[in-house]
């Protein structure tokens, strides 16, 4: 997301209503899922969290700032590069060291680095989030940098996967699940599969 604060990136300035909003995916870190703490969206390279059922705010954004809120413009951006999708239970295995060590430096949405976090109580999971952007937005090659963003759905593990059928990753697969939904019923939007997305 680097291009968003750099004004020789921007292809296009809007003014979009809310009703005609532009879709945004984007990752973030959910905190608190090992302890009975309360629970929030946080952003992946900042300390914004962000609010429950209201809208997220980015107040003050301009063409040479970096201000607003960041969100992609396609649900498997870079994934050619990053390896992005690791929602899939086929690459849990004692080889994805490497796997687990790119995403952990690159911020990138990892299903089986959040298994590695359940089996080794680290307090954080990451997960995929779809938006809707409206208000003032600049436009860039990856996405948009926005005034107003709205959570619609929060990305959880396949149901029918084999997260739920192998008796190793079982316990782990369903508590994701339940701490999402639970989490999706706070910030008043809705789940989706993994699979679901396109």
């Amino acid at each position: 997301m680097c291009q968003f604060g750099d004004e020789s990136k921007i292809i296009k300035k809007h003014q979009i209503l809310e009703n005609e909003a532009l879709i945004g995916w984007r990752n973030n870190i959910v905190t608190n899922p090992f302890n009975d703490e309360k629970k929030f969206l946080k952003a992946l390279n900042n300390d914004y969290i962000y609010p429950k059922k209201e809208l997220a705010t980015g107040l003050g954004l301009e063409s040479n700032n970096s201000l607003g809120i960041y969100n992609y413009n396609n649900y498997n951006y870079n994934n050619y590069y990053y390896n992005y999708n690791n929602y899939n239970y086929n690459n849990n295995n004692n080889n994805n060291y490497n796997n687990y060590n790119y995403n952990y430096y690159y911020n990138y949405n990892n299903y089986n680095y959040n298994y590695y976090n359940y089996n080794n109580n680290y307090n954080y999971y990451y997960i995929q989030v779809k938006t809707l952007h409206h208000g003032k937005i600049f436009e860039y090659s990856e996405g948009y940098r926005s005034e107003y963003c709205k959570i619609t759905h929060l990305v959880i593990l396949d149901k029918d996967s084999k997260w739920f059928s192998d008796k190793n990753t079982i316990k782990f697969a369903n508590h994701f699940n339940s701490l999402v939904e639970n989490l999706a019923k706070e910030y008043n939007c809705e789940v989706m599969e993994f699979s679901k997305r396109i």
